[in-house]
């Protein structure tokens, strides 16, 4: 599970397994499969980072393509969930690949 917060300031948690898209609507908005939003105040860029350590904890798959943070600093992710090169959000690179 990871943790985000609620606008109200309630912490959450939320099985990670279960989310279908992010969006910055400009606040971060989180749909689940069920069809379930939830509005947090943590950024795409922080959920998709509690995400990657979540499914490294658990031993899911190998990184495989970074996100480059405010300051430019690249940090690893994974491609376990499917996650393709052209599924991803503007700002994070495939590993190997040039960004557009």
């Amino acid at each position: 599970m990871i943790q985000v917060t609620r606008l109200n300031g309630a912490e959450y948690w939320l099985n990670p397994h279960i989310i279908e898209t992010i969006e910055k609507t400009p606040d971060t908005t989180i749909t689940l499969v069920s069809g379930k939003k939830l509005v947090v105040k943590e950024p795409p860029e922080e959920v998709l980072a509690r995400i990657i350590e979540y499914r490294k904890r658990l031993g899911i798959g190998e990184p495989v393509f970074t996100i480059p943070d405010a300051t430019g600093t690249e940090k690893t992710g994974d491609d376990s969930a499917g996650v393709t090169s052209t599924d991803m959000p503007a700002g994070i690179v495939q590993t190997g690949q040039e960004q557009e």
